[in-house]
């Protein structure tokens, strides 16, 4: 995995955008396509706002995959839109609580994730 990331703040208001590059390969073989590493090209924009006198920062961003490798070109496949906060305990420990809704755009297929995570930093 490779990420280039570019921000800006201003002011409480963050904005993100990273582009990653994903390669996934397979160690289990259940079928022929399974032996070619599958690649992507992930892009997603972030926006956060830093509450003032507050720990806890929500932010919402929007990811696009695009698959790389396909004989029809570069098209998006995927799109994920994200909703979230992260709550600073202490200087060493968060928790952030995310919502996805991600939609495969070839078809009507949809997953809803909710996601709960604990950092500590040591």
């Amino acid at each position: 995995m490779v990420d280039a990331k570019l921000g800006h703040t201003l002011n409480d208001l963050s904005l993100q955008l990273r582009t990653r590059f994903r390669q996934d390969i397979f160690t289990y073989i259940e079928s022929a396509g399974d032996e070619e590493p599958e690649n992507q090209i992930r892009t997603r924009l972030k926006a956060e706002y830093d509450i003032p006198s507050c720990k806890i920062t929500p932010y919402i961003a929007g990811e696009l995959f695009f698959p790389l490798g396909d004989d029809d070109g570069y098209k998006t496949e995927t799109f994920r839109f994200i909703c979230g906060a992260d709550l600073k305990i202490n200087g060493k420990q968060s928790i952030t609580v995310e919502y996805f809704n991600e939609q495969n755009l070839l078809s009507d297929k949809r997953q809803n994730i909710v996601s709960l995570e604990y950092a500590l930093e040591f």
